[in-house]
């Protein structure tokens, strides 16, 4: 996969820009190294009878490429509810599209923005979420499956997201491990398979290194989506289908990984599929068909130098020395404000449909009508049991066990987790930062009235500062993974508790660590109850407190759909039960309206626990000299006093620490569900 593409120059009086009498498509000087199959010699070199020249080319080149899949498509409508009401609709996207990708072809879908083009790709991939699709698609000859489609082919995302301080070679060990059967496979051969994808995509002198992203270095762009289309090739599915992967890239990265793509379909027979924006000269000889879309029609379906004879045919030429891809975007844009462009495109949607099966030869009326029954049979659910046995291949639903899943992705967690240096030191400087703080303002608290008040003061304000300390990393990175995690359970890589266990319980080690530093100190610089046990019961406490902020955040994490939201969000939520967690205002007076938000709140619990752990016990000194706002006025010697006073001596500390481990628990179980719902992909397949 090391070969480079060879660009022949014509050295003699070369001007500024070479004059060319013909197209550019069809001089191009890019030369592709295939590896050449030899074909059996035949006295007539015509095109057989009935058949086009575009299919007798396609069939020169594929006798080595037999197992693999075609894709079929047919009339292919899809279309979404806009508005509300009155004025509810159906807005069209698609608007019936045929097509037929082959074994070894590099496919390309190509249009204006607005055009459809990744809705069409959405749809072969069986990855459109809502609307209402008509119309007929083939896998071999068979109406898909939704659960075995998924684990068949592969679907390469525009954005590459991946965890950026795994190396590359770990990257896709993980999908190895994850997605190829462990029945099948053993681990030396997942390895022998990553090793043989990276020498493929030319990839090993990276293998090391990290991912990275735009603010720490890494791998470059071009190199991302190597990786990103290596994780999909580590099941070696049949159809690979590609959103926009030159998007973003440079001229010259952009080609290679097309040449990559190109020499891929060729030599293991898959059939894949793109979209593309506006390819150059080169990129636009190694695809074998463009889909030419214009709002969500076809005006063109086949190789793009028979697409310039077609459209000169009827009175659009191309211009010399200009690109063929800008030549089409120009031609089936359409300008709203342009009736003449309007016209245009409407007749090169109509003199399409006139040759359409020239180029695409449509099924067999046979076929149609069987694929047309399994699609009805689907409704039904011995229906979909029927289709689900045709479509059975000896492969479980998920590649790896349980316990598997759970052990790779804890590994991948506590690596990036412990890899990434800044976050970890910034919670530990936050953390001695306001031990300091805490430290400098309740030194060494006396047993006076206004220890009473620093007291109930510095406890409380432990609560806010460990809930928030913990709570707050959570929900700016959570809702980042979930993208990931959408990406891969979308592939049908593991099933949601894994994921969700493992993330849960990679985070734990580094946070109880962290409040430990700052937990630990903190007593007896304070001064607090000088007893081993209640120190004891302090530090269990806090624990106990940083799991159910790290609950919350994860349900909160698991609900929102991005940062910006989780951010507003998570700070109301702990914002409401500071103010219901027993210090700004007392239990009993709250209005019984809004009174059950305390009982759902684990500050208010750990609080109450806090509270009676250092009061209970205590004796504190009375006069005018103690200090305190009273004055000794309203002085009361027995701490359970202060305790009772703001309605915090019920429940007891026990019971207290129970009902916060109850709340992290319930807290993480509507997590888990809550992710398992906006990470499922809901997809319709027809």
């Amino acid at each position: 996969m090391h070969e480079m593409i060879a660009v022949q120059h014509d050295e003699e009086h070369a001007p500024d820009r070479p004059q060319r009498q013909e197209s550019l498509i069809s001089n191009s000087s890019v030369t592709i190294d295939i590896p050449s199959v030899e074909q059996p010699k035949t006295g007539d070199e015509r095109p057989p009878s009935g058949r086009t020249v575009s299919e007798d080319r396609d069939a020169e080149d594929d006798s080595h490429l037999k197992g693999g899949m075609e894709i079929y498509w047919e009339d292919i409508r899809y279309g979404v509810s806009v508005g509300s009401g009155k004025t509810k609709g159906t807005k069209e996207i698609l608007k019936g599209d045929t097509g037929r990708a082959k074994p070894g072809e590099l496919i390309a879908i190509m249009g204006g923005s607005g055009g459809g083009k990744t809705t069409l790709l959405n749809m072969l991939a069986g990855r459109v979420p809502v609307g209402k699709p008509t119309g007929i698609i083939l896998a071999n000859g068979k109406i898909r499956e939704k659960r075995k489609w998924k684990r068949t082919v592969g679907y390469v995302e525009q954005e590459d997201l991946m965890y950026e301080n795994l190396t590359v070679r770990e990257t896709l060990m993980v999908a190895a491990m994850l997605r190829l059967s462990s029945r099948k496979y053993k681990k030396e051969e997942k390895i022998q398979r990553v090793e043989k994808i990276m020498e493929d995509l030319g990839i090993s002198h990276i293998a090391d290194s990290r991912i990275g992203n735009s603010t720490r270095g890494g791998i470059s762009g071009g190199e991302k989506k190597r990786v990103s289309i290596g994780i999909e090739l580590v099941t070696d599915p049949a159809v690979l289908f590609c959103d926009e992967p030159t998007t973003g890239l440079d001229a010259a990265t952009a080609n290679h990984i097309c040449d990559m793509l190109k020499r891929l379909a060729r030599k293991t027979a898959k059939t894949i599929i793109i979209t593309i924006h506006m390819p150059r000269e080169t990129i636009l000889d190694m695809i074998d068909k463009v889909a030419l879309m214009s709002k969500g029609r076809m005006v063109w379906f086949g190789p793009a130098s028979d697409a310039l004879e077609h459209f000169e045919s009827l009175g659009h030429k191309c211009p010399e020395r200009t690109n063929p891809a800008d030549f089409f975007l120009d031609l089936i844009q359409v300008d709203q404000r342009d009736e003449e462009s309007k016209k245009t495109v409407e007749k090169l949607v109509e003199e399409w449909k006139k040759v359409e099966k020239k180029h695409i030869p449509p099924i067999k009326d046979n076929e149609r009508d069987k694929a047309e029954d399994q699609q009805n049979a689907q409704k039904s659910k011995q229906g979909r049991q029927e289709l689900s046995k045709k479509w059975d291949d000896g492969e479980d639903q998920f590649g790896a066990s349980w316990f598997t899943e759970f052990t790779v992705l804890l590994e991948r967690n506590f690596k990036q987790i412990l890899r990434d240096k800044t976050i970890l030191v910034s919670s530990l400087a936050q953390q001695i930062l306001i031990l300091l703080m805490i430290g400098l303002v309740f030194l060494r608290l006396k047993k006076d009235q206004a220890g009473v008040q620093n007291r109930i003061g510095v406890l409380f304000f432990i609560c806010i500062n460990q809930t928030f300390s913990f709570l707050m990393p959570i929900i700016t990175v959570w809702p980042l993974e979930r993208r990931i995690i959408l990406r891969e359970r979308a592939s049908g890589t593991y099933r949601t508790t894994s994921v969700y266990l493992a993330k849960a319980v990679s985070q734990m080690p580094t946070a109880f660590v962290f409040s430990l530093v700052f937990a630990i100190p903190v007593y007896w610089i304070v001064g607090l109850h000088a007893n081993g046990i209640r120190y004891v019961l302090f530090l269990v406490i806090t624990e106990c407190l940083v799991f159910a902020a790290q609950s919350l955040g994860m349900l909160i994490g698991s609900s929102v759909p991005n940062v910006q939201m989780a951010q507003i969000f998570g700070p109301l939520v702990v914002v409401t039960f500071v103010v219901f967690g027993g210090n700004f205002a007392n239990q009993d007076s709250i209005t019984p309206v809004l009174r059950w938000i305390q009982w759902i709140s684990p500050i208010r619990y750990a609080y109450g626990a806090f509270m009676q752990n250092e009061f209970n016990g205590l004796q504190f000194e009375c006069g005018s000299s103690s200090g305190g706002a009273g004055g000794g006025r309203s002085c009361s010697p027995e701490g359970e006093s202060a305790v009772s006073g703001i309605g915090l001596d019920k429940p007891g500390v026990g019971i207290c620490i129970l009902l916060v481990i109850c709340l992290g628990v319930v807290f993480q179980l509507a997590a888990s569900l809550m992710l398992r719902r906006t990470t499922a992909l809901r997809t319709i397949i027809i």
